[in-house]
């Protein structure tokens, strides 16, 4: 029994002797919770623990990094965290002699830095330019346009990117500044002018003996204006001065002379060279195209040629009339255009110093006349017609519309006659219609008289 009780009480002396070595070696850490700014910094963890205790720190988050990682007994733990880009609080931890130690670091907000901030760009403009945004990764940004030359095509983003952008040719004449605002941040764009030159087309016109009245195209910045002026008496400008796009009327004066003549304008600083021809006898007729009524017309054609040259004029169609047929240089034609009662519309020409003058007239409706309209027919009835007057290429048709009238000519067109027989009357008066070209024609046929019949009982002794 004694042997049993010594064994006994050794156990028990060991197990008390290892938990007190325990006891003596349980590490305390602080603090173990801590607050970070969202920059970069440094700090340190105190660990108490027996003297002949070793402890170890480890990180356990890539942006927390453990600088002294291993201690014994009394020691502490330095450790440093980066700065937080994220835009968003972040929450990591250590592990130091077994205890947890939990970081929180604030987040940065979301600062954005765009680079550049100020660009020129030429004349022409510019594509696929981008703009540097550098802001936190979970941090979204815009950009957008102030001003309307200035496109955005890339407009959101996050974290690390660019803004693609594009700036359009400048057509003011002055350089121009207009900004975007991108991630919060102002970029200023300043577009070079393009200069007041203007470009005019044509620069070279020839043109015909008998004059001409026609335009010029003048290009220009839009806030550049420039003026046009004649430098020979026979070409007159009448729209002077405008500005950017536009354009320069003028005309021509024909040329009188017999010979070749050449002149000159001057256009937004540019010359433009006129080359009129002073030989042959060509002629402009104004208009050369006319739109008469249906009732016709009296009017004149102008005529110009050289002051030597003479022309004749002629109708092409029976229909228009010419009552001034002959002339020279200067003049006008006289004609007159008869009615229009074919019922369609027709088009003519006639011809005036060779050159060829369309007239399209207009057709009368096709209205009709229709005589008589009434008649009176004896009891015996018989045959009789209505007239019916009407455009020549205006078809009409008649019908009875009673049984006793039958139509025997029943279309026509223009000018003609309807023709109808009435049947014999044995009852009493009657009146019955025809329509004839659209009009209601009444014919009243007298009563018939009835023969007397015999008494059934009568005889006749010879």
């Amino acid at each position: 029994m004694k042997t049993r009780t010594f064994w006994i009480i050794v156990a028990i002396a060991l197990t008390l002797d290892v938990r007190a070595a325990e006891a003596q070696c349980a590490p305390s850490v602080t603090p173990t919770s801590v607050s970070v700014p969202q920059t970069a910094t440094t700090g340190s963890l105190s660990v108490i623990a027996g003297t002949n205790c070793t402890w170890t720190a480890v990180s356990n988050d890539s942006w927390i990094t453990v600088t002294s990682a291993t201690g014994s007994g009394i020691g502490s733990v330095t450790y440093s965290v980066a700065a937080n880009t994220t835009g968003a609080t972040r929450i990591g931890t250590m592990t130091v002699a077994g205890k947890t130690v939990t970081l929180t670091q604030s987040a940065t907000g979301c600062p954005s830095t765009v680079t550049p901030t100020s660009v020129s760009v030429p004349q022409i403009g510019s594509t696929g330019s981008s703009l540097s945004v550098v802001s936190g990764t979970q941090c979204t940004w815009t950009a957008v346009s102030n001003v309307s030359w200035i496109t955005v095509t890339s407009a959101t983003g996050s974290g690390i990117g660019q803004v693609n952008y594009t700036v359009a040719a400048n057509s003011t004449g002055v350089t121009r500044v207009g900004t975007m605002t991108v991630a919060g941040q102002t970029v200023t764009i300043t577009e070079a002018g393009s200069g007041c030159s203007a470009s005019v087309t044509p620069t070279s016109v020839s043109v015909p003996m008998v004059g001409s009245t026609s335009s010029l195209s003048v290009t220009s910045g839009t806030s550049c204006t420039w003026s046009a002026f004649s430098n020979v008496a026979w070409i007159t400008v009448t729209s002077a001065t405008g500005s950017g796009i536009g354009q320069v009327n003028y005309t021509v004066a024909a040329n009188s002379t017999g010979v070749d003549r050449t002149g000159t304008m001057t256009v937004g600083g540019q010359t433009v060279t006129f080359t009129q021809s002073g030989t042959g006898c060509g002629v402009s007729v104004t208009p050369t195209s006319v739109t008469v009524p249906s009732i016709g017309s009296t009017s004149s054609l102008s005529v110009t040629t050289g002051t030597s040259c003479t022309w004749s004029a002629v109708s092409n169609v029976g229909w228009i009339t010419v009552t001034s047929a002959t002339g020279s240089g200067i003049g006008q034609v006289n004609y007159t255009v008869a009615a229009n009662s074919t019922g369609v519309d027709r088009t003519g020409t006639i011809t005036v110093g060779g050159q060829t003058v369309t007239f399209t007239q207009a057709a009368s409706s096709c209205t009709y006349s229709v005589t008589p309209l009434s008649a009176n027919v004896a009891a015996n009835g018989g045959a009789s017609a209505v007239s019916v007057t009407s455009g020549t290429q205006c078809s009409w048709t008649a019908v009875s519309n009673v049984a006793w009238i039958s139509v025997t000519s029943a279309t026509g067109s223009g000018i003609g006659q309807a023709n109808y027989t009435v049947a014999n009357n044995t009852g009493a008066a009657r009146s019955g219609t025809l329509t004839v070209a659209g009009q209601t024609v009444t014919v009243t046929q007298a009563a018939g008289t009835t023969p007397p019949t015999s008494p059934a009982n009568l005889r006749i002794i010879r």
